[in-house]
């Protein structure tokens, strides 16, 4: 039988029938079984033998008695060549035993008694014992485990092989399983082109084999983790070596006191570690996970040293301006332009304050003399306003350079790292995810790094944008038909402090599409800006008509430094181009536009519509007596449509009516016999309803009845 388990199933079957009629097989099973166990358990010693593994370096004499066997200085290649190539035969050896013991249980899950029918494969497992197959490999695993826990308990050589190689071991583990697997569909096929004819028939016509464990698990046991449980303590000793190995060049290249981020160089060596790892590990799915969290660490230490460079005062978010600070400078704003005339020469009351605060006189532009003094003024007043990474006044600062290196280097620390594991073949999508979350806090890092400094353009942005309301637009048209300027010059400062910003500041960092990504919501919340504070300029001229037309054209110039393109803006893009047609219209064909609602909010229109209405009729912000920046303030904590016509309804300014449409052109009579009680009168519209009854006027502005059923086909879109 013993020549026959490595040939073919007909000896084997024929050896197991005479030994079934001596009533000898289970006993003659196990002693095979037992035979093999210890043949291998002989084999796993003398691989991990130290004496044998540095015979070649021992000396012909012999040592003292108790004298500890080592490789000898220079000769460590040699032994671990050696103890490589034991493994290699241990393996072999190993899948040479489990391919008897495999056939062996495929010829009793088979073969049968012909006069009892008796499979023989239930005579081995009755009585509640398991099958040889199983009760094999777990003498195999059990012996491996203990045996390798004992020589490298006694030799600090083979415990720094196999923790300092264990991928190498690894993979020799996983090659194995794989044979063992491929060993049992060999077999299946060996018994379907094997034996005599009658043995064929026989064995065609037996149930499928449902013992080999390694083809189908077993519930409770995993004979691949079984394996492998004997590399445990390897494995946990070569993952905290790889993470050590992974943190060495971040710690070094981040010295205790160090102000700069690690150069190109030193960012490479980092990124090669990284993938040398990754390319190690990846024999294994489960150790590709592993290292892959060590990776995951090792980013996270890059970015908590990166953000030590950035400084305390970048994450501190009171570096944004507050919103009473924000109304406190928009009041003076309001003060400054005061001082100003529309020659960009500053008044000598103006020229006196600078002249008190740096001791010089100059002719600055009104965008340079609001700078000034809001800087003055913001510092002696404590507002953090113009922190060392926020300021927008100077070239950069050194702190400012520090933040855009640190954030180009974590740029770059992204990107490459992002390039090995897309380079990875078969990477587990279980590491790649865990790459990739790690990633995204250093993306987060660099938002927070750069967030100072947009926040401080985005309030210098609002600042410009509110003093289009200091300018005059109630001039008529000129005789030539033309605005007497280009634009507005509100308008020429922000494209100019837009356009030095992105050369002073933004043009630094190599991260276009990063900074493209948060400047272009920069240029989405410009734009909400300026259609804000146009629908509320009055009065509106038919000069300034064409003036505030230009500027919208302008605004599109203002903006483009701060996207890709500036069709890119999407919605806000689309409001910009469809608001403008309309400051031409009727309030009728306003009323009507199919932009509105879809494209251009319901209550930015109505808004501008109050700027078509009579004096007496006030804006919403008019009439609750708000300043503009408190208003705009206002808005921007209300986002929500429907508490923004809730405000023009209920709040100062509305008339919701139920009575049907309102004509053009309808007198008070008229309107004095409508069912007041099916009105709900309020605010604005309240006021001018009793000041038109109280001056005994005869019709209503040609817009407030346009307002109220615009305001009803609003409302009614919400519900």
């Amino acid at each position: 039988m013993d020549w026959g388990v490595d040939k073919n199933p007909t000896q084997v079957g024929t050896a197991l029938q005479v030994f079934h009629n001596l009533g000898t097989l289970k006993d003659t099973i196990a002693n095979v079984v037992d035979g093999y166990c210890t043949a291998l358990e002989e084999n796993i010693k003398n691989a991990l033998d130290i004496k044998v593994l540095t015979q070649p370096s021992q000396t012909v004499t012999r040592g003292g008695p108790g004298r500890a066997a080592m490789p000898t200085p220079g000769n460590t290649a040699a032994f671990r060549a050696a103890l490589w190539t034991n493994m290699e035969k241990l393996m072999d050896q190993i899948c040479a035993a489990c391919g008897q013991v495999q056939h062996l249980q495929k010829v009793l899950a088979k073969k049968r008694d012909p006069v009892s029918h008796v499979c023989f494969i239930e005579e081995i497992v009755k009585d509640g014992q398991s099958d040889i197959l199983y009760k094999f490999w777990t003498a195999v695993t059990q012996t491996l485990s203990s045996q390798f826990q004992s020589a490298t308990d006694s030799s600090m050589f083979l415990k720094q092989a196999f923790e300092g190689e264990y991928p190498k071991l690894l993979r020799l583990y996983n090659d194995l399983w794989k044979r063992l697997q491929q060993y049992s569909q060999n077999i299946q096929r060996n018994f379907n082109t094997s034996g005599t004819t009658d043995l064929f028939a026989e064995l065609q016509q037996m149930e499928e084999d449902a013992h080999d464990i390694f083809m189908q698990k077993k519930e409770d046991y995993d004979p691949e983790k079984a394996l492998k449980d004997s590399l445990q303590q390897y494995e946990a000793a070569y993952l905290s070596k790889s993470l050590s190995r992974l943190f060495d060049p971040i710690n070094l290249v981040f010295p205790p006191g160090g102000r700069n981020p690690p150069s190109s160089d030193e960012l490479d060596s980092i990124i090669k570690t990284i993938a040398s790892e990754l390319n190690v590990a990846a024999v294994d799915p489960d150790l590709s996970l592993a290292v892959a969290k060590n990776v995951a660490k090792t980013i996270q230490l890059y970015g908590v040293k990166s953000e030590q460079l950035i400084g305390k005062d970048i994450n501190k978010s009171d570096h944004h301006v507050s919103d009473k600070n924000k109304i406190f400078l928009f009041c003076l704003l309001h003060l400054v332009i005061q001082c100003i005339d529309f020659n960009k020469r500053l008044l000598p009351v103006t020229q006196c304050v600078y002249l008190n605060q740096t001791g010089q006189s100059a002719e600055l532009s009104r965008l340079e003399a609001v700078r000034e003094i809001i800087v003055v003024t913001a510092r002696e007043t404590s507002l953090s306003t113009q922190g060392d990474a926020s300021q927008v006044i100077g070239p950069l600062t050194e702190g400012q350079r520090r933040n855009v290196a640190v954030v180009n280097s974590l740029y770059k620390l992204h990107q490459a790292v992002l390039k090995v594991i897309t380079s990875q073949s078969s990477f587990p999508a279980a590491a790649e995810q865990t790459v990739t979350t790690a990633l995204k806090a250093v993306h987060d890092l660099m938002g927070n790094a750069v967030q100072p400094l947009l926040n401080s353009v985005g309030d210098s942005v609002e600042a410009i944008i509110i003093t289009m309301h200091q300018e005059d637009f109630s001039g008529s048209l000129s005789s030539s038909g033309k605005p007497d300027v280009p634009c507005s010059l509100y308008m020429k400062e922000l494209q100019g402090f837009i356009a030095r910003v992105m050369s002073d500041y933004f043009r630094h960092f190599e991260c276009f599409d990063f900074v493209f990504d948060n400047t272009e919501a920069m240029a989405q919340r410009a734009i909400e800006l300026f259609l804000r504070h146009a629908s509320l300029i009055r009065p509106l001229g038919e000069g300034g008509k064409m003036r505030l037309a230009a500027d919208f054209a302008q605004m599109e110039l203002a903006v483009a430094p701060l996207c890709r393109r500036v069709s890119d803006l999407g919605k806000s893009y689309r409001q910009l181009r469809s608001f403008r047609p309309l400051l031409f219209q009727t309030s009728e064909h306003i009323a009507s536009s199919p932009a509105l609602g879809e494209v251009i909010p319901f209550s930015i229109i109505l808004q501008f519509l109050f700027t078509r209405a009579p004096p007496e009729l006030k804006s919403p912000f008019q009439r609750a007596e708000w300043s503009i920046a408190r208003y705009s303030q206002w808005l921007d904590d209300h986002p929500s449509e429907k508490d923004r016509l809730a405000l023009i309804r209920n709040g100062q300014t509305s008339l919701a009516c139920h009575c049907g449409v309102i004509p053009t052109g309808s007198n008070a009579k008229e309107f004095q016999e409508l069912d007041h009680d099916s009105l709900v009168t309020c605010g604005a519209l309240e006021a001018y309803v009793q000041s038109v009854r109280t001056r005994e006027g005869k019709e209503f502005a040609p817009v407030y009845p346009i307002m109220v059923q615009l305001l009803q086909k609003a409302m009614s879109t919400l519900q």
